[in-house]
C-alpha cells in the first residue's frame, strides 16, 4: 500500500493525502496526546510500530 501510494506522488509532502485518499483513511491533526500504532518514516521508507 505504501509503495503504491509512493509511486503516485511527485513530492513527498503529498504522500499522506494520496495514501489516505487511496485507502480511505482520515488525516488526523497532530496532538501530543495522540498515541499511534504505526509510523511511516518517509526518510528511510520504513513502516514500524513505535512501541
Amino acid at each position: 500500500m505504501y509503495y503504491h501510494a509512493l509511486t503516485r506522488v511527485t513530492h513527498i509532502e503529498e504522500l499522506a493525502k494520496v495514501f489516505c485518499d487511496l485507502y480511505h483513511f482520515e488525516i488526523v491533526p497532530y496532538s501530543a496526546d495522540l498515541r499511534v500504532d504505526f509510523v511511516i518514516d518517509t526518510d528511510i521508507n520504513r513502516i514500524y510500530s513505535p512501541r
